[in-house]
Formats: structure tokens, C-alpha cells, sequence
């Protein structure tokens, strides 16, 4: 499977074309684009079906499943929260199609709350790929500590219900 990566047809310079050519070239970019953006959300459909599947029936072999068709662990991955990303935010679809695909994958590290608090809150168009993946790093930290924290607050609990039935 080959993946195109159109953020690299921004730097080609249509400027040395003549305008019809150039505004020929323009659009079969665009048609790429929509066609590698269909690439990667049913690629990540099926491979999610799979993964599913295999994990449904106890099966752990899914890694093995997809190197024998010659696919990397990291684009597979890539492409499955590829495909999570666009299904778990409907409501912010044209806000996703105009975001880079590694912009895409980050949020796809992050779960579903979170994506629909960044996609709400932050202007990820405006941001570069670094700044999103510095975002997507601290609010893994964040619920990091807060699950942290419950798990504090959880025991505590337990001390407190221990040291009531004890003084009874």
C-alpha cells in the first residue's frame, strides 16, 4: 500500500506553468488529496474491523495478521486512528479535513473527550504539527495525574471505611 503525501505538493511551484496547465495540475492535487484522505479512513475502517474482530474472539495474532500483507505496526496504527478520529467527531468534520494527517494521527492518541476538547478549544489549523503534539503530550500528562489522583482519593476511602467498621 502506498501512501501520498500531499502536504509535500504544496512546495512544487506551478508558477513555471502556463495558467490552464497549472490549474489542471491544482485540481488533479486536489482529487489526491480526497482520494488519500478515502485511502486512509477505509484502510483504517478494515483494519479496525480486523483488530476487532481478532480481539473479539481472543485472538492475539492481529500484529502478525497485518505484517504478512507487509504492513508496518506504525502506519497501521497511524491509519486505524485515522479512521477513530473522523467516526468519534462527526460534528467537526470539515474542521478535520482541512488538518494535516499528523495532526490527525496525534489526536488520534488521545481519547475521544479529549479530541472534542481540543477540536472545540483550540485553533489546531493555526498550530504546526510540534505545537499539537506538545498539546496531545500535556493532556496525556494531565489525565495521567488525574487517574492518579482518584486512585489517591480511592484508597483514602478505603482507609476511612476501614478505620469506621474498625471503630465500631
Amino acid at each position: 500500500l502506498i501512501e501520498i503525501d500531499i502536504d509535500e505538493l504544496e512546495v512544487f511551484n506551478y508558477k513555471q506553468l502556463d495558467m490552464d496547465t497549472a490549474d489542471k495540475l491544482k485540481d488533479i492535487a486536489i482529487e489526491l488529496s480526497a482520494i488519500n484522505s478515502n485511502f486512509k479512513y477505509n484502510v483504517g475502517k478494515q483494519l479496525n474491523r480486523a483488530q476487532e474482530l481478532l480481539s473479539k474472539h481472543g485472538y492475539g495474532c492481529f500484529g502478525e495478521w497485518f505484517q504478512s500483507y507487509g504492513l508496518k505496526k506504525g502506519k497501521v496504527y497511524d491509519w486505524i486512528r485515522y479512521y477513530k478520529v473522523f467516526v468519534g467527531n462527526s460534528d467537526n468534520q470539515k474542521q478535520l479535513k482541512e488538518l494535516s494527517d499528523s495532526k490527525i494521527y496525534e489526536l488520534g492518541k488521545l481519547s475521544q473527550e479529549q479530541q472534542k476538547e481540543i477540536l472545540e478549544n483550540a485553533n489546531l489549523s493555526e498550530m504546526t504539527t510540534k505545537e499539537v503534539k506538545e498539546l496531545t503530550k500535556k493532556l496525556k500528562q494531565k489525565e495521567a495525574h488525574t487517574e492518579e489522583l482518584q486512585k489517591q482519593i480511592q484508597e483514602k476511602e478505603l482507609q476511612i471505611n476501614k478505620l469506621k467498621d474498625d471503630m465500631k
